[in-house]
């Protein structure tokens, strides 16, 4: 199953089902093959992590801006602003305590 998400893409719900497919092609071609088809999933996926890490469905959503199923969560991240007070939670504390 580790093999399903990485080839098709981590953190999104079509990528499983991508590397599901490729899952089972690969097994269903290469079976006959016996400890080399172990071998060859193994260097598969190690070739998927290296060289495109975010899968096969990752890729194409890159570079085609498509989602078929837009139920993951983007996270932007911005620098905290200096005067605001959320990016310094302790900072009325620490303040305080100095005038008592």
């Amino acid at each position: 199953m580790i093999f399903m998400v990485l080839v098709g893409g981590l953190g999104t719900f079509e990528g499983p089902l991508i590397g599901a497919i490729v899952f089972f092609a690969i097994q269903h071609w290469f079976a006959d093959f016996g400890a080399w088809y172990l071998i060859g999933l193994g260097t598969t996926a190690v070739a998927f992590a290296l060289f495109v890490p975010r899968g096969l469905w990752g890729w194409a959503e890159q570079r085609l801006h498509v989602q078929l199923f837009p139920v993951g969560h983007r996270l932007d991240v911005r620098a905290p602003d200096s005067d605001d007070r959320r990016s310094r939670p302790n900072a009325d504390r620490s303040a305080s305590r100095g005038r008592n």
